[in-house]
């Protein structure tokens, strides 16, 4: 009996790494995620053992196949944008660690950053960030790297590395989605070649940069040869892609995890990757980890509208430091942890409601239809509670998370492994709340949070 073709999906976010193994009628078969060991130094600088990536992925992969009997027959991977590293392309070994996105410098480090005349040339010929991602980890591996110019480095994504390594070392592996590393580029797709030299890096060091991807495995175990890399792209662009596809409307969808990614689509320009807006911001594990406490291996516990009294705790700084934060605390009743956990929620969605109604504000192109979430990463309660606060629509998926959804769009985009039968099923609705809550209770509730917010981060943002 013939094996059932798989899917079989690789995402690398943050500080984590996941696969899933997704069948032609759109069942999740299986998935599996590991956590990176995070190194660090002096400065606040994070990187992770690019080895370990590897060993993840194919421990990840045996633990699959080893539980499923399928054929893979397509294969995507997906990256945070940020994530970079030094490596040489003969032997395929990484010459530093792999820096990671997010990386939030002591104030000294990034005050010496920001007046770099690296950052000064970047600021000319770009249009800056709210957050430098790629560019300051460019600058921190510049600065690691004793000799830039050696011959056969590269300076790449984590992305061209891998598919180099599961490729068995083909030609066709060295090019990146622009999309990856966009901060570097000029709008047309070019290289920033000044910006390079500028750190004394040679130009010939850095992938090509291409929509085109023909590479297939070789030589890459567990996995058999000639399978399809079918892409190799930032996530920012898969979740692009699938909010464009679900809604001609603006929509954002949250992923709430160690840090916090809210992403607000507002269809403007056509394009839809610049018409993403990325948002990052500090989880409660910082205030749980402020007070000795734990979570218990719980992201969410039940938070309700009786739950929201006088207290506040207020991050200074949600937007820069994610894993090191002070707050602003007012009214506090009790320091018990499981008090301390709903309060970290409870300001987690007031964040939510704060950025949405940034992002409605500056966009000038409609106001957010719905909020979508991974149901993997709420409660029943918190969803509700979140949708009744941002007065918005609620909804989740029968692809319930995120990532597995966005990767089934991205091969429906390329009209690859998912049939024309299964399509009508990519948004198949698991839950749509509507907000419950009345407008004028609901700003009565958000209205001494929202001074706290615009005091302490109109100005920088």
């Amino acid at each position: 009996m013939p094996k059932k073709s798989a899917l079989l999906t690789i995402s690398v976010w943050d500080e984590r790494i996941r696969l899933s193994l997704i069948g032609k009628t759109l069942q999740v078969l299986d998935t599996v995620s590991f956590s990176f060991s995070i190194q660090g130094d002096d400065q606040s600088v994070r990187w992770i053992d690019p080895f370990e990536l590897v060993y993840f992925v194919r421990t990840g992969i045996q633990q699959l196949l080893g539980r499923h009997s399928v054929l893979i027959s397509s294969i995507g991977l997906a990256f945070m944008p940020g994530y970079l590293m030094a490596w040489d392309r003969t032997s395929c070994t990484p010459l530093s660690g792999c820096y990671l996105p997010n990386n939030s410098l002591s104030s000294f480090a990034q005050q010496e950053f920001k007046f770099s005349s690296f950052y000064s040339l970047f600021q000319m010929h770009h249009s800056a960030p709210e957050r430098p991602n790629t560019v300051l980890n460019l600058w921190l591996l510049a600065k690691a790297l004793s000799n830039k110019r050696s011959s056969g480095m590269m300076v790449s994504g984590v992305d061209v590395w891998l598919q180099f390594l599961m490729s068995g070392g083909a030609e066709s592996a060295l090019v990146s989605s622009s999309n990856m590393m966009s901060e570097f580029l000029f709008p047309d797709g070019t290289l920033d070649e000044a910006l390079i030299t500028c750190l004394g890096f040679d130009v010939g060091s850095f992938p090509q940069f291409s929509g085109c991807h023909d590479v297939v495995t070789n030589q890459f175990f567990p996995l058999s040869d000639g399978i399809p890399l079918t892409y190799s792209t930032s996530i920012n662009a898969l979740v692009s892609d699938t909010l464009s596809a679900y809604s001609k409307e603006p929509v954002a969808l949250v992923h709430l995890s160690n840090i916090h990614h809210l992403y607000v689509h507002h269809p403007a320009t056509g394009d839809a990757l610049a018409d993403l807006h990325w948002m990052r911001f500090s989880s409660w594990q910082p205030l749980l980890n402020s007070f000795g406490g734990s979570n218990g291996g719980r992201p969410m516990i039940d938070v309700t509208l009786d739950d929201i009294q006088d207290e506040l705790v207020i991050p200074l700084d949600p937007f820069e430091s994610f894993h090191h934060q002070t707050y602003h605390l007012l009214n506090m009743a009790s320091f018990d942890n499981h008090h301390i956990h709903k309060l970290g929620i409870i300001q987690t969605l007031f964040l939510i409601k704060y950025m949405v109604s940034q992002r409605d504000r500056t966009s000038q192109n409609g106001h957010v239809q719905q909020l979508v979430v991974s149901v993997d990463d709420w409660n029943s309660a918190g969803f509700q509670l979140c949708v009744d606060l941002c007065q918005i629509h609620g909804v989740s998926f029968k692809l319930s998370h995120w990532l597995d959804l966005i990767h089934v769009v991205g091969h429906v985009s390329r009209g690859v492994f998912v049939s024309d039968s299964a399509k009508q099923d990519v948004f198949k609705l698991d839950q749509h709340l509507i907000p419950m809550l009345d407008p004028l209770t609901c700003y009565s509730l958000y209205q001494e949070w929202e001074h706290w917010f615009n005091k302490l981060y109109d100005n920088r943002r």
